[in-house]
């Protein structure tokens, strides 16, 4: 090859290595320039953890707008509404379950309510309806409503009516309150401490079930002399004995 700038045949060699010069500085220009806008590189071979990086990094540059702030925030208002309620809903049933550990509280529950009581006020863990009751328990939904109507009336339990536009039937869903209850078997048990410190009535009791078991003579009679917590015989109180059961102390 002939050269203008020397005057002179240049070998092949010499144009191999000038050509290769050339190239070095080009790609040396290249790297020097900064990138611009986004980067080129895919990122189908990359590590996860590359991937996550860049996919918060574009999130973060991403301008929200007034509108998806609301909406953000509301998500945010309700998820927090749904989370505290699940916490209620846990702490009221444990509550519950904690008295229904009672012998008296069973019985008084059954007695106020019949035996689906116990079953039935073990399941709100949540605001639940009465067709929901009969379905998850297998019971009549008359039965059902019987209880419920029972627990309300006493006030251990609440309901919210809702009617329906195009049938016009109310639906209701229930509340238990561990709270009522509790407040509730109070009562109860300082009624039968009452009773039994009332004069000139005979009283019965069962020793192994102590203060919560005192019955009044009809009592007694009425369940043949049987503890109705524990079936066991009920004995004679005497006067020592009442002092013993209900102040705790001995005469």
């Amino acid at each position: 090859m002939y050269s203008v700038a020397t005057g002179g045949i240049l070998s092949k060699k010499t144009v191999k290595s000038s050509k290769k010069h050339k190239s070095k500085k080009v790609i040396a220009k290249k790297a020097q320039k900064p990138l611009k806008g986004k980067s080129s590189v895919k990122l189908r071979h990359a590590p996860k953890a590359v991937k996550k990086s860049v996919r918060t990094a574009k999130i973060k540059e991403k301008k929200l707008t007034k509108k998806e702030i609301r909406k953000r925030e509301e998500e945010l208002r309700i998820a927090r509404e749904i989370a505290e309620r699940e916490a209620f809903f846990t702490k009221n049933l444990e509550k519950i379950n904690g008295m229904l550990t009672s012998a008296f509280t069973r019985q008084s529950l059954v007695n106020l309510a019949g035996e689906n009581s116990l079953a039935i006020i073990r399941n709100f863990d949540k605001n639940v309806s009465d067709d929901d009751i009969s379905k998850k328990l297998k019971l009549k939904i008359s039965d059902v409503r019987a209880t419920l109507n029972k627990l309300h009336g006493a006030g251990l339990v609440t309901y919210l009516r809702d009617k329906n536009s195009e049938t016009g039937w109310y639906s209701y869903t229930w509340m238990a309150s561990a709270d009522k209850i509790e407040k509730w078997i109070a009562e109860r048990l300082e009624e039968r401490r009452l009773n039994a410190t009332s004069g000139g009535e005979e009283h019965y009791f069962c020793s192994a079930c102590g203060v919560n078991s005192i019955h009044n003579f009809e009592s007694a009679y009425s369940s043949f002399f049987k503890c109705n917590l524990c079936s066991k015989d009920l004995e004679f109180l005497d006067d020592v004995k009442r002092e013993e059961l209900v102040f705790g102390r001995k005469k």
